[in-house]
């Protein structure tokens, strides 16, 4: 008897942990934007949306806060995101656009649709649609409320 209530305490602890923990597979990312370090205050992070309108954001350095978080988009936002990218034609940039300047932080943009998908390197001189793009998705730090994923 004292096994069942043992293990029915166990149960009843684990349960809430299990609700919290989402799937989420790298096949259902649409968007991914990440900026590495410079030699100065740099933002350093790494954000990804999924399908299901999650998104998480690894924030390492020059933040308001480090650490991993968690936050929803709105269906509206998120369609709102995807008409930007497709009306600004995302997939017809450059895969790299770069110098031999030092010093600057390069930013990562992914963005996967209808099949499709596109991963840019932009370190220097980025067409201003892209360039807008990317403050677009920047912006989302501080537009959205987080949640630390490691607490409840």
């Amino acid at each position: 008897m004292r096994i069942y209530l043992v293990l029915s305490l166990l149960v009843i602890n684990l349960l809430p942990s299990c609700n919290a923990t989402r799937s989420i597979s790298s096949d259902d990312l649409v968007f991914e934007i990440e900026k590495t370090s410079c030699y100065g205050t740099c933002p350093v992070y790494t954000m990804t949306i999924y399908k299901d309108r999650t998104v998480i954001l690894n924030a390492q350095q020059n933040l308001e806060w480090e650490g991993v978080y968690m936050s929803e988009l709105s269906d509206g936002r998120y369609n709102e995101l995807i008409n930007m990218f497709v009306k600004e034609r995302f997939f017809e940039f450059q895969d790299r656009y770069t110098s031999n300047i030092t010093d600057l932080p390069t930013t990562y943009v992914t963005f996967r649709h209808q099949g499709k998908s596109k991963k840019i390197m932009d370190y220097h001189q980025a067409p201003e649609a892209l360039k807008t793009l990317e403050e677009e998705l920047h912006g989302l730090i501080a537009e959205l409320t987080w949640k630390e994923k490691n607490k409840n």
